[in-house]
């Protein structure tokens, strides 16, 4: 019975439609965001990074429900294999789900509880992003992840899953690895983001424009 069919991106309306309904009739609505509210600060960087307990980390961090589809348990071995190459690195996990308890006896398993932090569901979780040096998210199948978004907008280099579609990236530091390439590929990539030096403000691509809430405003708009 609808007359009208929108998606967040392309791969979300082929998992959505599939053939049924001709592409022409599909409108793409980009998951938009307060891109300002994200937007780096140093100042503020330094003052969250101090509450949370982070000054002098390089952090690693993810957003995401503890769910089969994030990985987390890809996360954690990516950051096994790099904690003795940057000593101060540490893996923060916010967010909450049925598989808390696993991770929880991997990290175990691991001798990671010093190094990860398992922050649960967080408020006001643009400080966080001001917090981390690095954001990534292996997520095994995604439409078109909202907080990639937002922390790419926020200035971070991140590393994406592959099976995340293209159109997630919106700044010049976001990088899609494979999966099958195994942990070591995305410790490495980690690895040679640390190398680079601080963290600075986004350099958007063009694209990114079309995230800006208000640019999506105005687009629906033209579809009601």
């Amino acid at each position: 019975l609808a007359t009208d069919y929108w998606a967040c991106s392309w791969k979300a309306a082929e998992w959505l439609y599939g053939d049924r309904i001709p592409k022409e009739k599909i409108a793409i609505m980009k998951n938009a965001i307060d891109a300002d509210k994200f937007l780096f600060d140093q100042l503020f960087r330094e003052q969250h990074r101090k509450a949370f307990g982070l000054d002098g980390s390089f952090v690693i961090g993810h957003i995401g429900r503890f769910e089969y589809q994030k990985n987390h348990e890809f996360l954690i071995r990516v950051f096994a294999g790099l904690k003795d190459e940057i000593s101060n690195a540490r893996l923060v996990l916010i967010g909450d789900g049925s598989l808390w308890r696993n991770m929880e006896e991997m990290i175990e398993e691991y001798d990671l509880e010093d190094q990860v932090l398992l922050c649960g569901k967080q408020a006001e979780i643009e400080k966080w992003y001001q917090a981390m040096d690095v954001f990534l998210l292996p997520s095994r199948f995604e439409g078109l992840p909202i907080v990639g978004v937002e922390a790419q907008s926020a200035g971070l280099p991140c590393i994406l899953s592959d099976r995340i579609t293209k159109e997630a990236a919106i700044t010049k530091r976001c990088k899609f690895l494979s999966l099958k390439e195994g942990a070591r590929l995305w410790a490495d990539a980690v690895i040679q983001v640390q190398k680079k030096g601080p963290r600075r403000s986004a350099e958007f691509l063009p694209v990114a424009v079309y995230y800006d809430l208000d640019r999506q405003k105005e687009q629906l708009k033209t579809l009601v």
